[in-house]
């Protein structure tokens, strides 16, 4: 199952010291009481969370479940 780690985009794009061999992009959107994750490149992979932190948590693993 692959890894996930996400970051924040850098305004100066400048990531010193981080290598990414695969990234999907996605956007995050406050929606109602929480926040809606989507991903450009796997439309299948939409999820959310209450709050922003697990919003991302669950992204990761919809992510790793729609590339099985």
């Amino acid at each position: 199952m692959p890894r996930c780690r996400a970051r924040e985009s850098r305004k100066d794009g400048v990531d010193e010291g981080l290598a990414i061999m695969l990234a999907y992009p996605a956007r995050i959107r406050k929606h109602r009481n929480g926040y809606v994750v989507r991903f450009r490149d796997i439309p299948e992979a939409l999820t959310s969370g209450a709050s922003r932190e697990e919003a991302i948590e669950m992204a990761c693993d919809a992510l790793a479940t729609a590339m099985q």
